[in-house]
C-alpha cells in the first residue's frame, strides 16, 4: 500500500482524513493552550519541531482539528467530551497530543484511575483481594495511566496524513516517551495501552516492546458482519435448531412496542434504573471499568450530532429496555443495555433487542454490528466472531518493572472472563486479516 494510506490511524480501524490547510485551522480549542494540572514533559526527541502535550481535557483541543484524525467514526471528539462531563468517579480524563507547530498532527484519550491489581484472578483469589483492600488498600489499588479509554473497545489513536510509516512511529515513540515521563512526574507506577487490536499490534507492537511495555490478552471484541439483503437472509445463515429457536422467542416478545430516539431526558430516570439493574447481573467484576457514569447516556447524545441512539422498548405502556448505540456509515457499535430482568425473562427482551438491532443494520446498509466484550455465549450462538486485542503494560520500577513485564503476558482478561471459558474451542477468532482462524 502507499504512504498515504498507511499514514492515519486509528487502534482498530484505518482513518485517512481530507487535506486541510494548516493556515485556516488552529489545533487549540476555544482554551488557551493549557496543559494538565499534573506536571508534564513535552517531547523534544522528534527533531523536526514535533512538540507533545498533554491536555487536562479534550475541550482544550480543536473539534475539527480532533475529527479530522478520526473521520467517520461516532467515538469521535463529541463522544469523548460527552464522558468527561459525565461525572465519573472512578476515573479523571485528559487527552495527549502531539504538533507540528499549531497543526494536530496526532491525538489520543486519556484515563487514569486507582487500579486494582487482582482483577484478573480467578473469584477465589479475588476473595482474598477484597480482605486485603479493606485493610491494605495501597497494596491492591495503585495509580494507573492508560491511553484508550474504558468507554471504547479499541485503542483511539488518531495520526494526521501527512506523516509516512516512519514518521506515524516516530510520533508514537514520542507519545509513548511523554505518557512516561508524565508518569514518573505524577509518582504513576503503571502505564497501559487499553485494547490494541491484533492488528494494530503487528506495527505499533515493536515501539511499545521497545518502550518497556508488555503485551496482555485483553478481552476480545465480538462482531457481527452483515452481508445481508434482508432480515430473513441472516436467519437464513443460523443453523436450522437455532432459527426455529429465535423465532419462537421472539413470538414471546408478542405485545413489546419499539422506539428509536436520540435523547431520552423524558425517560432518563427509567433508563438508570434499567441499566443498574443490568449491571447488577453481571456474571464478572472488573472493578472500576464497570462504572458508567449516570450522566454518561445524556451527556453523549447530546454531544453525537445525532450519531447516539436508544432502542426503546414498552410493554403495556412501560419502559422495559433499553439498547444504547452508536451509528456509524459502515459499522453500529453496542454500547449498553438495561433490561427490566422479570419482563426479559418472560418475554425473551435480550434477544428481542438483537433481532431489531439487527434488522435496523441491515434496513439501514450497515454492514458490521460491533457488540461489545460481554455475554460472549449467546453472541457467538448469535453468528458473532471474535476479534483479539491486547493490554500494553508496563510498570515503572528498576525492581519490579522487569519482573511485571516477564509475568504479564501469561496473565490475561480473556482466562478470567466465565463466558469465554465456557465457550471453549467454540469461540471463533478472526485473523489480523479478518479471515476466521
Amino acid at each position: 500500500s502507499t504512504s498515504s494510506e498507511n499514514a492515519c490511524f486509528l487502534f482498530g480501524r484505518i482513518f485517512c482524513d481530507e487535506p486541510v490547510s494548516t493556515s485556516s485551522e488552529n489545533a487549540l480549542g476555544p482554551r488557551s493552550h493549557k496543559t494538565s494540572a499534573m506536571p508534564f514533559t513535552e517531547a523534544r526527541d522528534l527533531g523536526f519541531g514535533i512538540t507533545i502535550r498533554h491536555h487536562a481535557t479534550i475541550a482544550e483541543i480543536n473539534e475539527r482539528a480532533w475529527n479530522r484524525l478520526f473521520p467517520d467514526t461516532a467515538e469521535d471528539w463529541g463522544y469523548f467530551r460527552g464522558i468527561e462531563l459525565s461525572g465519573s468517579t472512578q476515573f479523571e480524563f485528559s487527552a495527549v497530543a502531539a504538533y507540528d507547530g499549531d497543526r494536530l498532527i496526532a491525538a489520543a484519550p486519556v484515563f487514569k484511575l486507582d487500579y486494582r491489581l487482582d482483577m484478573t484472578l480467578p473469584p477465589a483469589m479475588q476473595k482474598f483481594g477484597d480482605w486485603l483492600a479493606r485493610y491494605a488498600p495501597r497494596l491492591v489499588k495503585v495509580p494507573l495511566l492508560g491511553l484508550g479509554s474504558p468507554m471504547t473497545e479499541e485503542c483511539p489513536i488518531g495520526f494526521d496524513r501527512s506523516l509516512d510509516a516512519g514518521g506515524r512511529k516516530a510520533v508514537l515513540n514520542a507519545l509513548i516517551a511523554s505518557l512516561q515521563a508524565h508518569a514518573k512526574a505524577n509518582g504513576i507506577k503503571i502505564l497501559a495501552f487499553k485494547d490494541v487490536t491484533d492488528s494494530d499490534a503487528q506495527w505499533a507492537g515493536a515501539s511499545l516492546s521497545a518502550g518497556g511495555f508488555a503485551a496482555m490478552p485483553s478481552l476480545p471484541l465480538a462482531t457481527l458482519d452483515l452481508p445481508y439483503e434482508g432480515f430473513e437472509d441472516y436467519l437464513a445463515s443460523l443453523p436450522g435448531k437455532q432459527r426455529t429457536d429465535i423465532r419462537k422467542k421472539m413470538r414471546q416478545a408478542s405485545g413489546i412496542e419499539i422506539e428509536l430516539r436520540d435523547n431520552v431526558d423524558d425517560v432518563y430516570e427509567e433508563i438508570l434504573t434499567l441499566y443498574r439493574a443490568t449491571r447488577e447481573n453481571r456474571k464478572k467484576s472488573y472493578d472500576g471499568f464497570d462504572e458508567v457514569p449516570e450522566d454518561y447516556f445524556r451527556e453523549v447524545m447530546s454531544k453525537s450530532g445525532g450519531k447516539a441512539r436508544v432502542l426503546l422498548a414498552r410493554l403495556g405502556g412501560k419502559l422495559v429496555s433499553f439498547n444504547f448505540f452508536l451509528v456509524e456509515k459502515d459499522r453500529v457499535i453496542g454500547k449498553f443495555v438495561g433490561m427490566d430482568y422479570e419482563v426479559a425473562r418472560a418475554h425473551n427482551l435480550y434477544f428481542f433487542n438483537w433481532m431489531t438491532i439487527v434488522k435496523f443494520c441491515i434496513d439501514n446498509g450497515v454492514a458490521t454490528l460491533q457488540t461489545g466484550q460481554t455475554t460472549y455465549t449467546v453472541k457467538v450462538r448469535l453468528g458473532c466472531k471474535l476479534k483479539r486485542s491486547w493490554v500494553y503494560v508496563k510498570y515503572n520500577g528498576a525492581i519490579l518493572g522487569p519482573l511485571v513485564r516477564r509475568l504479564a503476558p501469561r496473565i490475561s482478561f480473556a482466562e478470567a472472563d466465565p463466558d469465554l471459558a465456557q465457550l471453549g474451542d467454540k469461540a471463533v477468532y478472526l485473523s489480523q486479516a479478518g479471515a476466521v482462524q
